[in-house]
């Protein structure tokens, strides 16, 4: 997933990647990998892909019978801009916002990292 994310440019590809990833969840150890993927498309450079991202994992989130309705991150999911025009920093701010809630982290790589330092 790592390398599709980093170089993949099709929004049609990329939301294909985001919804067999949210589809192949389902009480592993890796759910909490592939929810790190997800919140990584939530800071991802084409609103329309934090937009998707955001609605797919909303829905998936409200299927899980362990969150109730009022849990925090489904309240940042639904009332967060994704496709807006909003700063990079503001949009990695949202997406950590997201990650933390989830207590999952963003499993940052080094670009991540400099981008969190540099907001």
């Amino acid at each position: 997933m790592k390398e599709e994310e980093k170089l993949c440019k099709d929004v049609h590809r990329l939301t294909a990647i985001i919804n067999v990833s949210l589809g192949l969840m389902g009480g592993s150890e890796k759910d909490k990998e592939t929810l790190a993927f997800v919140c990584r498309m939530l800071r991802h450079p084409f609103p329309r892909i934090r937009r998707i991202a955001a609605e797919n994992l909303y829905v998936r989130l409200l299927e899980d019978p362990e969150l109730d309705e009022n849990h925090p991150v489904l309240t940042l999911l639904l009332n967060n801009p994704w496709d807006g025009d909003e700063s990079q920093a503001k949009v990695m701010e949202m997406a950590v916002a997201v990650a933390t809630a989830l207590d999952v982290g963003l499993l940052m790589d080094d670009v991540s990292k400099k981008e969190l330092q540099g907001s």
